[in-house]
């Protein structure tokens, strides 16, 4: 576990570290290029990005369902509900992006330490499950924002071709999202090692084809 979250941290530090140079969740400064790169990379990078931002704002919505105030569970309910009721576009996925922003935030706010609530959810079976796999899939997450910040930081860099000048902007967005899930993953997984054999977790995932737990899909 321990080298697990040291790996973690150092691949953070590395390339999703906004804390260390920008300030806390600040977004990381960003090449304004796009040397090399093909629409279709792009494109597979967009749909990798949303893969992770789904796996992971279910993950964090996970846990704060199981441990979360009444206010971060309403705050998410709401934003749940804007989402489903908006048509498919460019406003529907910016609120989308706001909701799994809002969900890791609210994960990442959580005192698993010291508060009672978690302690007593520990004993739940319900909710037991569903911290397990909160953090199993966030880990997971996790392993896939390191791997997908590395990939958009080449891809954005250089000089851009025509073909991919009006995708650079939704590349350079999903890019700075990915530094801030990523921070708020790292806070929320070294603030709950003494959690993981409480929710049954021997070791926590180091890979991003490790087989994800079976959590509510409420994010799509």
């Amino acid at each position: 576990m321990k080298k697990m979250l040291l790996a973690i941290a150092a691949c953070l530090a590395v390339l999703a570290s906004p804390a260390r140079a920008f300030g806390p969740l600040s977004a990381p400064k960003l090449p304004s290029g796009g040397g090399g790169a093909t629409a279709a990379d792009i494109d597979q990078f967009l749909a990798s990005a949303r893969d992770a931002d789904k796996l992971v704002g279910n993950a964090a919505i996970a846990l704060v369902q199981a441990v979360g105030s009444k206010e971060a569970n309403a705050k998410i309910e709401s934003l749940l509900k804007a989402v489903k009721d908006m048509p498919d576009g460019a406003e529907k996925d910016a609120k989308r992006k706001q909701l799994v922003s809002t969900a890791v935030t609210e994960a990442s706010s959580i005192k698993y330490e010291q508060d009672a609530n978690v302690a007593m959810a520990a004993n739940d079976a319900a909710k037991r499950n569903q911290i397990a796999g909160g953090l199993t899939n966030l880990a997971i997450g996790s392993v896939m924002d390191v791997a997908l910040i590395a990939q958009g930081k080449k891809l954005v860099g250089g000089v851009p071709s025509p073909d991919i000048v009006d995708r650079l902007p939704m590349a350079k967005d999903a890019l700075e999202s990915l530094g801030s899930q990523a921070s708020g993953i790292g806070s929320i997984l070294s603030s709950t090692k003494s959690l993981l054999s409480k929710v049954g977790i021997d070791a926590l995932p180091t890979k991003a084809t490790d087989k994800a737990a079976d959590v509510s899909a409420l994010i799509e």
